[in-house]
């Protein structure tokens, strides 16, 4: 419902092809794997503390999907 909105946002930020990108509660990946196409040479890194519907984003060679609860765990341990 609101990817149309995200997806404006983030065409606005002028992403290159090169970024590294962390979406953090991914989600249904749909935000994920935009960027995962717009960063095709990049790297994305989609967090979710249920990852169960971000499956599709690993079969881009550039995007790692993690189960991450963002409110209880420190994402650099």
């Amino acid at each position: 419902m609101l990817d149309p909105d995200t997806i404006r946002i983030l065409e606005q930020r002028d992403i290159q092809p090169f970024w590294g990108c962390l979406p953090v509660g991914a989600g249904m990946e749909s935000i994920a794997c935009w960027l995962a196409c717009r960063c095709r040479n990049g790297h994305v890194v989609a967090t979710d503390n249920d990852p169960a519907f971000l499956w599709i984003c690993l079969s881009a060679p550039n995007c790692q999907v993690l189960c991450h609860d963002v409110v209880a765990e420190d994402f650099w341990r």
